[in-house]
């Protein structure tokens, strides 16, 4: 099976350079600090990081078991999604310090078979002028 993950385009809040899903904060005035929680407690009324993760390993482990080896699957998502899903794939703990690059419109290429996973491409962009 091939899973090809893309990171989409600018959003409004990439313009707007603030966090993603804050676009509507003004976070000069600090209303909104960041601050480092515990994986399972949520602030400002959003999931926890321990929530989010298995958000996305649950929606990974149904892409995985729902499709065929022959498949291509494509999800075009946002960069802490990505980060996510790489964590995921690579059994990383959650509160991991690791990120991995996400471009506007990048692609990252796994291979999966049996249980067997290979990352074929990651924040791979030839289209895109640097």
């Amino acid at each position: 099976m091939k899973l090809l993950i893309v990171r989409h385009g600018e959003s409004e809040a990439d313009v707007l350079k603030v966090c993603e899903g804050w676009a509507d904060f003004n976070l000069t005035d600090q209303k909104y600090p960041a601050v480092e929680v515990p994986i399972h407690k949520a602030l400002y009324k959003q999931e926890s990081k321990l929530e989010f993760r298995m958000r996305v390993e649950s929606v990974l482990s149904e892409i995985l078991s729902q499709n065929l080896s022959d498949n291509t699957i494509v999800i075009v998502t946002h960069g802490g999604t990505i980060t996510q899903l790489y964590h995921a794939l690579l059994k990383l703990p959650i509160d991991a310090k690791i990120k991995f690059g996400t471009g506007d419109a990048c692609l990252h290429e796994w291979t999966i078979e049996n249980k067997d996973y290979r990352i074929d491409r990651s924040n791979y962009c030839p289209y895109l002028k640097k």
